[in-house]
């Protein structure tokens, strides 16, 4: 299945290991889910990873994205930009251009357009569920 993770969800797999997100690190390795990202979204992560209250190193930061850009496809939404302050756009617009199977979120603004947008737009759960069938 072929999804675009919002952010918020790549770092929650990845920083905590045994918390309430670890299933998607491993639907992503296991191959259960292909995560679809653009390089907006791949800069996203990096920057976001950076975060002081992470406290993580750079090499940190390296052995963590090891864990999730092998399992992931590159989309490319070139010539586009999101509005200002609306960086969740992006997601939309990777989602689309790409034809993903479903975007999956926890931002309210995005998950606001469940039921309009095109692919579905799931919570984790959503997603959680769909994968045990």
């Amino acid at each position: 299945m072929r999804v675009v993770l919002d952010t918020n969800l790549i770092l929650s797999a990845l920083l905590f290991a045994d918390g309430n997100l670890a299933w998607l690190r491993k639907a992503w390795q296991s191959k259960s889910i292909r995560p679809v990202i653009s390089d907006a979204t791949k800069e996203d992560l990096f920057v976001s990873l950076s975060y002081p209250k992470f406290e993580l190193s750079v090499a940190e930061q390296d052995l963590l994205l090891e864990d999730f850009f092998p399992y992931s496809e590159a989309a490319s939404i070139s010539n586009w930009m999101p509005s200002h302050g609306m960086f969740s756009q992006v997601f939309l617009a990777v989602a689309h251009k790409a034809k993903v199977d479903a975007l999956v979120s926890v931002d309210k603004n995005l998950l606001a357009l469940r039921g309009s947008f095109s692919p579905q737009i799931l919570t984790a759960e959503g997603l959680r569920k769909c994968l045990q069938g």
